[in-house]
């Protein structure tokens, strides 16, 4: 099995594939605004933890919900995803099997973001940005466990609609790699308690004919058992909502 590394990680040729989040970029062009990638990701996400024994013993007996696109902090900045005990008016989400509605306690809190293009000052900003939230996130509850999902773009081409121009990365999978590598720094103490860093391959391309949208399989996808990667994302955030809501 062929090995590569960036210096700091190390990656097989096997990555953990997770569920249907791709669509989200079959779909249509990715602007990075609007609500399809929080819709998309949240969607992934709840899925993926209400698989979990221990979770699917909490929603039988109405112990946890969640709500996407609360506002939280001094600026009201959107936090992408909660998760805590279900608050009044909470009603049963058929779409993804978990009670929607705002709980009472924000235990687990998320975030999500992505790297499209420009992955040097994208990957800086991100880290950032993540470490912020989980800043904000446990001025509210103290020992809160916080998590935060930033997809990152492997293409060596991609069309944004920001600055209306192709942008060409070169290696796109060496630009991804340096980028996950930056990501990864945001990761313990005082920081996100975990981090899913998928990779994917898009073009952006306006032209459904031409729009190329896929997970990659291989460098420097995380591989199967890796921190970044989603079997380790899906099992450690269950455990979490295991643990915080028993």
């Amino acid at each position: 099995m062929a090995i590569h590394s960036t210096g700091r990680r190390t990656y097989d040729e096997v990555g953990d594939i997770p569920p249907d989040f791709i669509d989200y970029l079959h779909s249509g062009v990715h602007t990075g605004r609007g609500t399809g990638h929080q819709i998309a990701t949240t969607n992934t996400i709840i899925k993926g933890i209400a698989s979990h024994p221990g979770v699917q013993r909490l929603i039988a007996q109405d112990e946890i919900c969640y709500f996407a696109g609360a506002k939280s902090g001094r600026k009201a900045r959107n936090v992408d995803l909660i998760l805590g005990p279900p608050g009044p008016g909470a009603r049963f989400d058929d779409t993804v099997g978990m009670l929607l509605g705002m709980p009472k306690i924000p235990l687990i809190s998320g975030e999500y973001k992505t790297i499209m293009t420009e992955h040097g000052k994208n990957a800086g900003n991100r880290r950032t940005d993540f470490i912020s939230h989980a800043y904000d996130a446990r001025r509210h509850v103290e020992d809160a466990f916080v998590f935060a999902v930033c997809p990152v773009n492997a293409a060596d081409d991609y069309y944004s609609y920001t600055a209306k121009q192709w942008r060409h990365h070169g290696d796109g999978r060496t630009q991804a790699a340096r980028a996950i590598d930056t990501l990864s720094d945001c990761l313990g103490r005082q920081a996100v308690d975990l981090l899913w860093t998928p990779v994917v391959v898009a073009n952006n391309d306006e032209d459904p004919a031409y729009r190329v949208a896929d997970w990659l399989r291989g460098f420097p996808q995380p591989p199967d058992g890796d921190e970044l990667g989603w079997g380790n994302f899906n099992e450690t955030l269950a455990r979490a909502c295991v643990q915080m809501l028993r």
